[in-house]
């Protein structure tokens, strides 16, 4: 066989092994958390929970992170929430799931955004099928709600509304409250 045939079907058996390779992550989940004020450690009920994930692959010149899928839900009256197990697939051949990252965000609030918190002792505590405490601190100025606002929004910009119609409305009812703008 002469050098190029032979170069090719090796080429081919690459793509082809690499491919078959590419597989979605196990399932997994559910991740589970409490959310609570910071200063009363009082449950926070109604807070829009858009966990996040993303997809890496290589490209040229460099790899790239696109968006890949979200699931949103919202604390109940502990404050308490779930997203349920699951395992996207990556849509690229050579594609590996990340995530998933998480955004809370309630009117009043600052905002979180993150897969895990660090406690007072310096422990890092991810977001997983144990619940974790998430606190958030109430902002009382007009400016630093607004800003809360637009950080938890615009940190999904990625994101197709339909996949945060919750932290949406609640973004629009923060802006009315505050007399500003909906955008």
């Amino acid at each position: 066989m002469n050098k190029p045939i032979l170069l090719t079907v090796y080429m081919c058996m690459v793509v082809i092994s690499l491919t078959a390779c590419a597989t979605a992550k196990p399932m997994a989940g559910p991740w589970r958390a409490r959310v609570v004020d910071a200063e009363s450690t009082k449950p926070i009920e109604g807070a829009a929970v858009v966990a996040v994930w993303y997809e890496w692959h290589p490209a040229f010149p460099e790899s790239r992170t696109d968006y890949l899928d979200a699931s949103e839900t919202k604390t109940d009256k502990d404050g308490m929430f779930v997203i349920s197990p699951r395992g996207p697939i990556p849509r690229h051949p050579m594609g590996e799931v990340e995530g998933p990252y998480f955004t809370i965000y309630k009117p009043g609030y600052n905002f979180f955004s993150g897969s895990h918190v660090i406690t007072e002792d310096n422990r890092e505590l991810n977001i997983g099928s144990e619940p974790i405490t998430i606190s958030l601190k109430q902002l009382f100025d007009a400016n630093s709600r607004r800003n809360s606002a637009a950080m938890a929004k615009g940190g999904l910009s990625s994101v197709p509304d339909g996949k945060k119609k919750y932290l949406l409305e609640l973004y629009r009812s923060e802006l009315n409250t505050l007399g500003l703008p909906v955008k």
